[in-house]
């Protein structure tokens, strides 16, 4: 039985970890095609790589 747990655990942690994959990159996508860039979001989000200019 505790095989099953395991593997069923496993599933659930898989697509726990797919749900917040996903949340993010449409949450990237809403901020990226947005009709004026928020530059706070950006820098939070993706850090120092982002230069203001």
């Amino acid at each position: 039985m505790l095989s099953v747990n395991g593997a069923v655990q496993t599933s659930v942690n898989r697509v726990m970890s797919l749900v917040l994959d996903n949340s993010i990159w449409d949450d990237a996508v809403k901020q990226a095609y947005a009709p004026t860039l928020d530059t706070k979001w950006l820098f939070d989000s993706w850090g120092s790589g982002f230069k203001n200019k």
